[in-house]
């Protein structure tokens, strides 16, 4: 964990594809001290874990929670997917 005074650095984790379409960002850090309401629901997620540092089980929620879903739903085709 680095911290600078008030600056606290997170994890993003991104995704973008060739064609220039993107999912929703997930940050990780390891204190959550965002705006109050509901701002952030859908424009990204947002995990914690004791250094701020993505990890197996944030990246494995992410994946299933938000890459999945939004990759389906762009699946036009019906095709496989590769990644």
């Amino acid at each position: 964990r680095f911290i600078v005074e008030t600056i606290e650095l997170v994890t993003i984790i991104e995704c973008m594809s060739a064609d220039g379409g993107s999912i929703a960002p997930g940050f990780v850090t390891s204190t959550v001290e965002f705006p109050p309401g509901d701002c952030f629901d859908n424009l990204c997620g947002v995990g914690t874990s004791p250094n701020g540092w993505t990890n197996d089980c944030i990246c494995k929620n992410w994946f299933e929670h938000t890459f999945i879903p939004k990759a389906m739903a762009q699946n036009q085709s019906g095709k496989l997917i590769l990644l």
